[in-house]
């Protein structure tokens, strides 16, 4: 799964009004907005069971699968909306797996992408506020470039020099944003994560 929600310039409510479901997952109660007690927030919680319902942001991980002499970047060309805007490979964390595991296995998943896991460096750490996710991504090497194919999530797969990028056709602000950041910092063997929200 690919970033799939773009970010807007409006923050979301501070409640669990939008949460898909509207009956308690226990008992099947419907559900009410309440302050449970000492909390600062309305949330969803079952009158029934008392049982409180947390919209909590999703966690994304993914990387910046960069070649071997760092002259070329590995991207896709989604096979959904956005459709035809390119990126990174990056989805959400499964159950079970590390943040790093899960990046492998979006970039195998997308890109059929192997990374070189031993230098796996975190690059960045993005809160997107608006679509509720916070966003792991890593530097990495790509270790089967010759080899890389697009997954059911892309429509192609295509290594870019980086001054080809085609940086007004991206699908995120992220993307450009983890883009920008590992050129910068190419040769910087100390590299400290870039923290940013929107």
């Amino acid at each position: 799964m690919s970033l799939n929600s773009s970010p807007n310039d409006k923050f979301p409510e501070t409640t669990s009004s939008k949460l898909s479901f509207g009956h308690c997952q226990e008992c099947a109660t419907p559900l009410q907005q309440q302050r449970p007690p000492g909390d600062d927030r309305l949330r969803l919680v079952c009158p029934n069971c008392n049982k409180v319902f947390y919209d909590n942001p999703k966690l994304v991980v993914g990387c910046v699968p960069i070649s071997k002499d760092q002259n070329r970047v590995l991207l896709g060309k989604r096979a959904y909306p956005p459709i035809g805007k390119w990126t990174i490979p990056a989805g959400f964390l499964e159950s079970g797996e590390t943040a790093h595991q899960g990046a492998a296995r979006e970039a195998w998943e997308e890109m059929r992408a192997e990374l070189d896991l031993q230098p796996l460096t975190i690059l960045a750490m993005y809160n997107v506020i608006p679509a509720k996710q916070v966003q792991i991504l890593y530097r990495s090497t790509l270790l089967n470039e010759a080899h890389v194919q697009p997954g059911p999530e892309m429509q192609e797969v295509r290594m870019f020099e980086w001054n080809q990028i085609p940086w007004d056709q991206l699908a995120f602000p992220t993307v450009e944003w983890a883009l920008r950041y590992s050129l910068h910092n190419l040769n910087n063997k100390h590299l400290q994560p870039q923290l940013k929200s929107k």
